[in-house]
């Protein structure tokens, strides 16, 4: 009796001494790492984009130091094989940049990037939020954006998509760039023919080389001028009105424009210039020529098609790594499973009273191992942190951003599709099957293998260009919808390809016109099998001697007087398959067994003819 009371008095102790943090675990499984630890009570939401992409909302708790941290946890899974690409993106219109949230980031990409679709996204690096930097609101770290590397220096470390369907899709570190900035020639088409090296920024080029030249900001955030010398080169080629000029530092440019003009004397803000004694480079240039001016990665980074920042890889191999972040804070965070899933995560914070305390670094670790992350990367947090995804024609914030609105970012990372382009159409329709004619056209990001159609609940390749679903159900509404396979096996929907039809009613069986004769009057029965209501012929037309009547509910009666000795007799009624299949139907004498026969067989007859002749 001592040892039960003495039991139950340590577990009134132990519930009395808990610490009142939030909400204590009684459910799930505690994943743990780090001397943190990370359990979902309960899934808030679940949403399916398209291509494979996944939303979802976690609550749950965060366990440190022996303490309970309730917690919100937004989640995006990106698989490898998804027909999308990640896009490091920035607001750098009017040659600067600006400061936009997410939402209008991904607003914006998609007025810039016709035919292309946001489907979800978050916040990015890192940057300048309070404009103390003389080019100011720059991000920490690179954007680079296919292929574009808008800014390249690194203060802290790159992390970059390479978005190729690997299982090893990340690169991160500190990225390397060419020693010199390269010239990029395009054509009439925007394809680049050309390329050279530029050896020199804001001075001279010596024999052979070329100078880029362009202005810089001072530490009053306003723009200073650069003359071009007279004289000491070759050729010059002046690009006054340029898409790009972004002076992010004096040895880290972009530029990109049309030259239009020969002569230069000075360069202006949204202006660059290009200077050269190499007869290759001056040839290859020109009036109403578009150029590029940019470094570019080397090494592993040379494989990204999207780098941001990040300041800490706070996961490694699937355990914490350790690491001098702070906390508690609002999270924005980037991982990958063994399988090349991409993992983004966004984890509420500095709202305690709402069931949001935001995470220390080891919770950060322990939450990113709970989703099957073996590396993990920490991106801007704080009230930067945001997520996105579609919401019809337009976007909606995910998770409650700590500040009670978004925050203006200097970046972002959009997660972006453009449907295949696909020749597709629906090329017969029977009483119980549909044909469908597709041929792919571009695959865009999609990894394609075969397109298939589905029907229903079945689906099927397709071979040659066409695809036949047979054994459907006669006068039944089907949606037809286009896919298509990975290599891996994985099917996808084409979103927009796809149609609403009815099969075709079955034809109704005809099988004779009865003619009972009376004393005084003729009753007409038509005898018809109609289970998908497709012909009238309850209501048909009987023409009798030359005069027409009508079926009441199949039945027509007579007077002998008023009709007389019959000597012909006519029925035509009408057949409505659907769509545009309506025939008519004109029967002779069909009370007569043989001229019923006869009917058919003119039928086919005619059939035959109009097939030879087509």
């Amino acid at each position: 009796m001592k040892r039960i009371l003495t039991a139950i008095l340590l577990m009134f102790m132990a519930v009395i001494l808990l610490p009142d943090t939030g909400l204590h675990a009684n459910t799930g499984i505690v994943t743990e790492t780090g001397g943190a630890g990370y359990l979902v009570t309960s899934r808030k939401e679940t949403n399916q984009l398209d291509y494979g992409i996944k939303q979802y909302t976690d609550l749950g708790e965060t366990i440190r130091s022996g303490n309970y941290y309730a917690q919100q946890v937004n989640v995006l899974e990106i698989p490898a094989s998804a027909g999308v690409k990640i896009v490091s993106y920035a607001n750098l219109n009017n040659h600067q940049w600006t400061r936009t949230s997410v939402r209008n980031f991904a607003r914006q990409y998609e007025q810039e990037n016709p035919g292309w679709r946001v489907i979800a996204g978050i916040n990015g690096d890192f940057f300048d939020i309070n404009g103390i930097g003389n080019f100011r609101y720059q991000t920490n770290n690179p954007v680079v954006t296919d292929g574009e590397y808008f800014k390249t220096n690194t203060s802290n470390y790159a992390i970059g998509f390479a978005n190729d369907g690997s299982t090893n899709p990340i690169i991160a570190g500190k990225p390397t760039k060419t020693a010199n900035m390269r010239l990029a020639v395009y054509d009439e088409n925007g394809d680049i023919v050309a390329e050279f090296d530029i050896e020199k920024r804001n001075a001279l080029p010596g024999a052979n080389e070329t100078a880029i030249y362009f202005g810089t900001y001072n530490t009053d955030k306003q723009y200073v001028p650069i003359t071009i010398p007279a004289e000491g080169y070759q050729a010059a080629f002046y690009v006054e009105n340029a898409e790009y000029a972004l002076p992010n530092n004096i040895d880290d440019f972009y530029g990109r424009g049309v030259i239009t003009s020969t002569e230069v004397t000075s360069v202006a803000r949204g202006q660059f210039a290009i200077l050269t004694n190499n007869a290759d480079v001056a040839a290859a240039l020109a009036v109403g020529k578009k150029i590029r001016a940019q470094y570019e990665f080397t090494g592993a980074f040379a494989r990204a098609t999207a780098v941001t920042g990040h300041n800490s890889h706070f996961l490694k191999n699937g355990e914490y790594l350790t690491s001098s972040l702070d906390g508690p804070h609002p999270r924005t965070m980037v991982g990958v499973r063994v399988d090349g899933t991409i993992i983004m995560t966004v984890v509420d914070g500095r709202q305690e009273s709402k069931g949001m305390y935001g995470v220390h670094v080891n919770e950060m670790a322990a939450i990113m191992k709970h989703y099957n992350c073996t590396d993990a990367y920490n991106l801007d947090g704080g009230g930067s942190s945001t997520m996105i995804i579609r919401d019809g024609d337009d976007f909606r914030v995910m998770n409650s951003p700590s500040d009670g609105v978004e925050r203006l970012d200097s970046n972002c990372l959009l997660i972006v599709t453009r449907d295949p382009e696909v020749n597709f159409e629906v090329a017969e329709v029977t009483e119980n099957s549909i044909t469908v004619n597709a041929e792919l056209i571009e695959a865009y990001t999609h990894r394609i293998d075969t397109l298939m159609v589905r029907v229903g609940s079945v689906t099927k390749p397709v071979v040659d260009g066409t695809v036949t679903i047979d054994g459907l159900n006669s006068n039944t509404q089907y949606r037809v919808e286009l896919l298509y396979r990975t290599a891996s096996g994985t099917n996808y929907k084409i979103s927009g390809l796809e149609e609403t039809l009815n099969t075709l009613k079955r034809v109704p069986r005809f099988f004779g016109l009865e003619l009972a004769e009376g004393s005084t009057e003729y009753t007409f029965t038509v005898s018809y099998y109609d289970p998908d209501k497709t012909g009238n012929l309850a209501t048909a037309t009987l023409v009798v001697n030359g005069e027409e009547y009508e079926f009441v509910n199949g039945t027509l009666t007579l007077t002998r007087n008023a009709v007389g000795k019959i000597y012909e007799v006519i029925l035509r009624y009408t057949v409505d398959l659907g769509g545009d299949n309506i025939e008519e139907i004109v029967l002779l004498n069909p009370q007569f067994k043989s001229t019923t026969v006869l009917n058919v067989i003119i039928a086919k007859t005619e059939e035959a003819v109009a097939d030879a002749f087509k």
